[in-house]
């Protein structure tokens, strides 16, 4: 298992509360793409991430990334947040587990375990969020990362393949600008380019 959270001091009182469960960390570090490196060179099996970075940016993309590149893993969320658009967009991005920071840490250790043996596990509070999903069908689709609601638009037809020149006409903007607003997406995204933005959109439903 790695963990992926911001804070230094945190991933250590972390590494110890796990590893005191009987559990295997075999790296840890902060939220950004070398996660994904160092699932792969561990080979871990479980990716234990927050649902956003220190300054408050979605981690959606990185989870899709994992789960992109690294089929075999397990993405369990560890975080403070229970809103509704965290939970939708870390499910959304592929996570099997979904556990508050105030959870017991026998609960966090059950959470693990359950994703490494293949299957799922979500705080009761999250799960209720999860079935008000399905049922009623409301999902709270808004920005993310901080994304203004152009970049959004552009990302979405990024997503279904276009084009710059072609998501100028769809948009009635200059090619210039839209490789502006792409050059911006990335940034805010943490991503390197228009496949991984693209992974991020539909990981998380806003494309």
């Amino acid at each position: 298992m790695i963990l992926v959270d911001d804070h230094d001091l945190f991933r250590a009182g972390l590494r110890t509360l796990v590893e005191g469960q009987g559990l295997r960390v075999v790296g840890d570090t902060r939220c950004d793409p070398s996660a994904i490196e160092m699932a792969r060179r561990t080979k871990a099996t479980v990716a234990l991430v927050d649902t956003t970075t220190a300054d408050g940016a979605s981690n959606a993309y990185l989870i899709a990334g994992l789960v992109e590149q690294l089929p075999d893993i397990g993405v369990v969320i560890f975080t403070r947040s229970t809103e509704r658009v965290d939970i939708f967009h870390g499910i959304r991005a592929g996570a099997r587990a979904y556990v508050a920071k105030n959870a017991p840490v026998e609960d966090l250790a059950t959470a693990i375990r359950a994703v490494h043996a293949g299957a799922a596990w979500m705080s009761p509070e999250v799960l209720a969020t999860t079935l008000d999903f399905l049922h009623k069908g409301n999902l709270p689709l808004t920005t993310a990362a901080g994304m203004s609601e152009r970049e959004v638009e552009v990302l979405q037809l990024v997503a279904v393949g276009l084009e710059n020149n072609e998501i100028a006409v769809e948009l009635g903007i200059s090619a210039k600008t839209v490789k502006n607003h792409v050059s911006s997406i990335l940034m805010k995204l943490g991503v390197s380019n228009r496949v991984q933005a693209a992974i991020f959109a539909v990981r998380t439903g806003l494309a």
